[in-house]
């Protein structure tokens, strides 16, 4: 199992969940041109789009990839608000399956609507969680092997003064460090053997913090997503 990031900031987010042959898109929040060169302009090889909330950040391509019959699997809500409607869709159901991959959505804590997705690999048995862009994580998941969450920025960093406005917003709409380490530290995390940080903010954020303090905690393989990188999955050192 891999994880291909395109983008991973607030100018894009969009990544590539792959096994072999079987891939999942996770959002689609950047130019349709990068998604086509990353997929070796094969769209036919993407089982399914995930698509987190509307925001251009996560949906830039979204209505273009449905229009080229990419499969789209989103809360109901967010595919009118993109004009999608039930052709080459999953709006109605919370699970689906396509082809080798199961997913169940979940709701998320956003200023908009926000998906996130429970994914298990048929073949390989794997247990994927995606997380991005929310301010508290309610659910409470048993047996996840992979978790792929949002670490966007570490509390002390925000200067409210700077922010403004926006310091409201970032905090109550997006995981914070200290956040995402509190709810790690309540969850069931026997099965977990890989964690991918995403969204990092470009200026609140210390990648080299966030990544020691969570494989700190949890002594599992820790890895920060950067644009254009691929990290493997199934790696566990011994």
């Amino acid at each position: 199992m891999v994880l291909q990031s395109i983008g991973t900031n607030s100018e894009g987010n969009c990544y590539i969940l792959s096994h072999g042959c079987d891939m999942l898109l996770l959002d689609a929040g950047v130019p349709i041109d990068s998604i086509y060169k990353a997929i070796g302009f094969n769209l036919s090889a993407i089982d399914a789009c995930l698509i987190s909330h509307i925001h251009s950040d996560h949906a830039l391509s979204a209505k273009k990839l449905y229009d080229a019959f990419v499969t789209i699997d989103t809360h109901e809500e967010i595919a009118l608000d993109l004009d999608m409607y039930e052709k080459y869709a999953s709006f109605h159901d919370d699970k689906n399956v396509y082809g080798n991959w199961m997913v169940e959505k979940t709701l998320l804590e956003h200023d908009v609507v926000t998906m996130g997705f429970y994914i298990h690999h048929i073949e390989t048995k794997q247990n994927i969680l995606y997380i991005t862009d929310t301010g508290y994580i309610k659910i409470s998941p048993v047996g996840v092997n992979i978790l792929i969450v949002e670490c966007n920025f570490v509390e002390a960093m925000i200067h409210v003064e700077e922010m403004e406005d926006r310091f409201k917003r970032v905090k109550s709409s997006h995981m914070s460090l200290e956040r995402l380490v509190s709810w790690l530290k309540k969850i069931d995390r026997s099965q977990l053997t890989h964690i991918v940080l995403i969204h990092l903010s470009d200026s609140n954020s210390d990648e080299k913090l966030m990544v020691d303090t969570i494989k700190q905690l949890t002594g599992v393989q820790v890895s920060a997503a950067r644009n254009g990188e691929t990290i493997n999955l199934d790696v566990v050192p011994f």
